[in-house]
């Protein structure tokens, strides 16, 4: 059980975040503000494994077919590096994708090729969740129409032709921005309850959950385009099932009141 008596940890936060959650959820005591940094907490960590996975989804994704699609006739294509420009064959980054290859290829000092080179898989698994976002950013009107539904086969746009489309391209990318955006949120700590979410800042908790849940579809159905068992999965993990009852206003309203949610049975 937590310990809510103590909101010591209160003196260690900065005035600005506190304010913040003082002032928007309308809270009178240190203790209660304590605990809802704690519940809020506790949200971020039901999320962040969750945002995790569709980050792992993505990345293997854009490898798995980047890198059959560069990888020369007869090789075998899984441990293709396909973002190195030293290959023959590869995709042409942009300057700004280049330079963060070359930190994980080259000696920060030297600028000469680590030895050894650093595997395929390091270097994708290396590669942020940001670079991967805008990937998309950067493909152009005769390769996105034949890489994205290679990656996504599940997206709503069935037609690849589709994806030569500028506008098409841009709003794919805002979806995938938006996702990296709120797994930044997350892994910062920031309140999950009071952002602006497609245009709508909250001006009430119940609003700011309302957001809160729509955003965490709207990154989950990145999932769903990729492979809609795996997206199944995620909502059907217990971390989601323990996200829908934190994010709930009768959870807020009683971890206030006791410093625990409904159920706690569920999270010891």
């Amino acid at each position: 059980m937590l310990d809510t008596s103590n909101d010591h940890l209160t003196h260690f936060l900065a005035p600005a975040r506190i304010a913040g959650y003082r002032g928007f959820l309308n809270l009178k005591t240190s203790a209660q503000v304590y605990r809802a940094y704690a519940w809020n907490y506790a949200l971020s960590a039901m999320v962040f494994p969750i945002l995790g996975c569709v980050e792992m989804l993505l990345r293997d994704a854009i490898h798995h077919v980047m890198s059959r699609r560069y990888a020369p006739t007869g090789t075998k294509h899984h441990g293709y590096p396909w973002y190195d420009d030293r290959q023959a064959q590869h995709y042409p980054f942009s300057k700004q994708a280049k330079m963060a290859i070359d930190g994980i290829l080259l000696d920060k000092k030297t600028l000469a090729r680590k030895r050894p080179t650093p595997t395929t898989d390091d270097v994708i698994a290396s590669l942020t969740f940001g670079f991967w976002t805008n990937f998309f950013r950067t493909l152009s009107p005769v390769d996105a129409p034949e890489v994205v539904p290679k990656i996504f086969p599940f997206h709503p746009i069935q037609n690849p032709k589709k994806w030569g489309s500028p506008v098409n391209r841009h709003e794919l990318g805002s979806h995938l921005q938006m996702a990296n955006m709120f797994r930044n949120r997350v892994a910062h700590h920031e309140p999950l309850f009071k952002f602006s979410y497609q245009g709508a800042y909250p001006k009430k908790l119940s609003d700011g959950l309302s957001n809160l849940r729509n955003c965490m579809d709207y990154c989950l159905s990145i999932s769903d385009w990729i492979n809609e068992r795996a997206g199944l999965a995620l909502r059907e993990s217990n971390w989601f099932k323990h996200f829908e009852v934190l994010s709930r206003l009768d959870c807020f309203d009683q971890w206030i009141r006791s410093g625990q949610p409904p159920a706690y049975r569920y999270f010891v």
